[in-house]
């Protein structure tokens, strides 16, 4: 059962007349050392009502493999335009951590973390502008076999899931399968958009993989 619990805090600032095309933007994360000093928080603070004029609704997703001390570098990787959504994977955190996690101008929307094994995890982030509820889908989560949270985001002309999820290389892919078709269709609804991102570790590489074959047609739901 997919439970919702609207988010009150924040209000959609989107121009009805104007409201975004749903596109998902897949950005290339550049590594690199950026330090949070005044310079990056300027930066933030100045382009911070420009995400409001997006032309299209941006999700950003990065497996960040352990996002303790990489805030910064998170903000400074997606600059100089902000993403509407930024979901990550492998965080590594405790629930305690990510929950008093800062990163400027989002509000944390969903997450997933391990209570026995160390590291994965997943994490939704939503930009302080836009209105949201989290969708609990931790009945449906296993550790290594799939770690998976996911939002609705409350757009003036449509509504949008988007769904973060993990699966480690170990993970059991059968349950994985069996898992993500039972949630698409929990959610699905006409008229309504659905977005999935994340890291599922399945080589497309290699031209025999029965992974990639059973995920090319992943159940009922498509």
């Amino acid at each position: 059962m997919v439970t919702e619990t609207p988010h009150a805090d924040n209000q959609l600032t989107a121009n009805p007349s104007s409201s975004p095309k749903t596109e998902t933007t897949k950005m290339v994360h550049r590594k690199k050392h950026t330090h949070c000093n005044k310079n990056l928080r300027d930066q933030t603070n100045y382009i911070s009502p420009l995400i409001t004029t997006n032309k299209y609704f941006t999700v950003f997703h990065q497996n960040i493999r352990g996002l303790r001390d990489k805030t910064s570098e998170l903000l400074g990787s997606v600059l100089p335009k902000l993403p509407h959504v930024v979901c990550l994977t492998e965080h590594h955190l405790r629930e305690q951590e990510i929950e008093n996690l800062s990163i400027a101008h989002y509000t944390l929307g969903a997450k997933f973390c391990r209570q026995n094994l160390k590291q994965g995890g997943t994490g939704i982030f939503v930009h302080e502008s836009l209105a949201f509820t989290n969708i609990d889908l931790q009945n449906y989560c296993m550790e290594q076999d799939i770690e998976t949270c996911a939002i609705k985001i409350n757009l003036p002309t449509a509504f949008i899931y988007v769904i973060g999820i993990y699966r480690s290389p170990t993970g059991n892919f059968a349950r994985f399968i069996k898992s993500i078709d039972t949630i698409l269709n929990q959610l699905y609804k006409p008229n309504m958009e659905i977005i999935v991102c994340g890291d599922i570790n399945i080589n497309y590489l290699v031209d025999n993989c029965k992974e990639k074959t059973t995920i090319r047609y992943p159940a009922s739901f498509l």
